[in-house]
């Protein structure tokens, strides 16, 4: 029952590289460094759900949040509406 009252979000702040490319340090970008998830369950769900590629941050995921809820953003906040 309480994720019909709860917004979940999965995130991270980026990927990691275990040897793929001869290192585990971040001192090269590469895909699995850069392609991070970032879900968005609203409460009770989204039937069909929708999915982006559009390029996305972190800076993000408050402006998003708070519009998704109906709450004004600040004008010195970074990100932008995701929806």
């Amino acid at each position: 029952g309480w994720l019909d009252r709860a917004w979940l979000v999965v995130t991270s702040d980026h990927g990691e590289a275990f040897r793929e490319h001869g290192t585990f340090e971040h001192r090269q970008l590469h895909q699995q460094q850069l392609h991070v998830p970032l879900i968005i369950r609203p409460p009770g769900g989204l039937p069909g759900g929708r999915r982006s590629a559009d390029p996305a941050s972190l800076l993000d995921l408050l402006p998003t949040l708070l519009a998704a809820t109906g709450q004004p953003a600040e004008p010195w906040l970074q990100g932008r509406d995701l929806l």
